[in-house]
């Protein structure tokens, strides 16, 4: 890479960024080079630090790498997700910023419940970004955090410990349900952001999406809806009396979603829009609890 000013080099990285089809390519550029210099991403322009010729050799590779569409969380390595910062790859899906959408849902609600013995449950958890995120704001609750995948149960237990909150939160390999005893363990919060993607819509999906996230944390089967078919049929016994489900969903999913609940009886309390407008996390509790005052 030739010897350029930083300005320089931040507009013929979004160039090239243009040029290959990346979304927010500015963005893409900014935090590429703020990670290579160590600066904030406003500082790039503002400070008269020039980088040097390792950190341009590095930032070649981040950009070739990014010019592939390798996710930019992978190239750096992290994520911010509800003001921490998670370790991100290849095993686990990405945060999104939709999702803290569900965790402050959660929190709302938490923060509402009357008792001391708060008991949150987080289902295919991932990176743990909602467990993590709840065990961080409600220091007196017990979080636990279920997958299918031990590999991404690894990233979660790394994710809890780089963030110091290894002692506030557990971690079950299980699949939903199957390895939680309804009998001893019943749960007042639920959440989960489960597979939504039809399969046959997977193929279609952003190359960073359908490329590098785990197809298992993707594929909800031929219409995208079995986790929540299996969510609203397998629930009721893992919860107590006033529990919540809070669950995130993909677009024009809402009132299908719905009409599996309320087919198994669960009423659907709340439906909360993201910030394009679109229904984005549904809160439900047993049907026989709406009617309480």
């Amino acid at each position: 890479m030739l010897k350029r000013p930083m300005r320089e080099l931040i507009h013929q990285t979004i160039r090239r960024f243009e040029a290959a089809g990346i979304s927010s390519p500015e963005i893409n550029a900014r935090m590429i080079w703020a990670h290579v210099m160590g600066l904030e991403t406003w500082e790039l322009t503002l400070r008269k630090q020039e980088p040097d010729e390792d950190q341009r050799r590095i930032a070649e590779s981040l950009i070739s790498a990014r010019e592939k569409r390798i996710p930019l969380q992978h190239l750096l390595g992290s994520v911010g997700f509800c003001d921490l910062q998670l370790d991100v790859c290849s095993e686990v899906l990405i945060p999104r910023p939709e999702t803290e959408l569900l965790v402050e849902t959660a929190l709302k609600i938490a923060r509402k419940m009357d008792h001391d013995d708060l008991r949150c449950l987080d289902m295919a958890t991932g990176s743990g970004c909602i467990a993590i995120s709840l065990a961080e704001a409600l220091p007196e609750a017990t979080i636990l955090g279920v997958d299918l995948s031990n590999h991404a149960l690894k990233w979660a237990k790394h994710n809890a410990e780089k963030n110091r909150l290894s002692n506030r939160v557990s971690w079950l390999c299980s699949d939903l349900w199957e390895s939680i005893t309804p009998d001893q363990e019943k749960w007042d919060i639920a959440t989960c952001n489960p597979p939504y993607i039809a399969t046959h819509e997977i193929q279609t999906l952003e190359p960073e999406v359908r490329d590098h996230d785990p197809v298992l944390a993707l594929d909800g089967g031929v219409d995208g809806l079995d986790f929540y078919r299996r969510i609203a049929n397998e629930a009721l016994p893992f919860m107590r009396p006033a529990g919540k489900l809070i669950l995130e969903c993909g677009m024009g999913q809402a009132s299908s979603i719905i009409q599996i609940f309320i087919s198994a009886s669960w009423f659907a309390n709340e439906i909360i829009q993201d910030y394009n407008e679109m229904d984005r996390v549904i809160v439900f509790s047993p049907l026989h609890e709406s009617s309480r005052p």
